[in-house]
């Protein structure tokens, strides 16, 4: 797979991933310089925002505090809002105006938030800001790419099953096994993360011997395992 931009101020449109059909190309082509890339943007986002329920002095200002999932965090700092409008082209004229936050709680846990509507203007929201009026966009979490198990040989030392048990305790949110060209972990690996009902994502570390950078691949679908197999089988 590979990181791709897109042309869009929406930050759930603005990139993702593409599947990998020569890899060639890929390698001759010029890095994003960091420009690219959004100041003060968390590294993932959710696929579809979550509701959380806010509470803020001013119906237009940063929240004090809300829950999500549950657990009520406490905000220590907020920075914003930024505001965002609707790509009225894609969504419609009436899209609701967005105002993002970047939010830390009073543990150091880090959210990034957005509001839906302008009061007054877009919406009738109350003073205490109800449920739904924010959205979570991301957490601080981390997903473990390019682990590499015991069939990854003077690599890795670990069992698959093993890692998949261990990346659940330690918290991660989940875990991509990617073997030295190899998919010997992925069978098992994923065995056991479908018994534990966690993320799993199977995937190969593509090592070449003229010298050109490991590549880790985590196909999609079945062209993209044909693809990356038959390297991942050569030594």
């Amino acid at each position: 797979m590979q990181a791709t931009l897109a042309e869009s101020h929406l930050p759930e449109r603005a990139g993702g991933f593409a599947a990998v059909t020569d890899v060639a190309a890929v390698l001759r082509t010029p890095a994003l310089e960091e420009k690219a890339f959004p100041e003060n943007r968390p590294l993932r986002i959710f696929a579809h925002p979550e509701p959380v329920e806010a509470t803020a002095e001013v119906p237009e200002g940063a929240p004090r505090s809300f829950n999500w999932r549950k657990t009520r965090y406490r905000v220590a700092r907020a920075e914003g809002p930024e505001r965002i409008a609707a790509e009225w082209w894609i969504d419609g004229e009436d899209h609701p105006t967005r105002d993002y936050f970047r939010i830390e709680d009073q543990e150091g846990r880090r959210f990034w938030l957005f509001r839906e509507g302008l009061y007054g203007r877009e919406t009738a929201s109350p003073p205490l800001v109800h449920a739904r009026s924010f959205r979570m966009s991301a957490d601080a979490v981390f997903y473990e790419l390019g682990a590499r198990t015991n069939f990854s040989f003077l690599e890795g030392a670990a069992p698959a099953e093993e890692m998949v048990v261990f990346a659940k305790k330690a918290g991660l949110a989940g875990l991509g096994i990617a073997d030295r060209n190899s998919v010997a972990g992925v069978v098992r690996a994923h065995a056991k993360a479908k018994v534990e009902g966690y993320p799993f994502q199977p995937g190969a570390r593509l090592v070449f011997a003229d010298g050109t950078p490991d590549i880790l691949a985590y196909p999609k679908n079945r062209r993209g395992w044909g693809a990356s197999l038959p390297p991942a089988q050569r030594w």
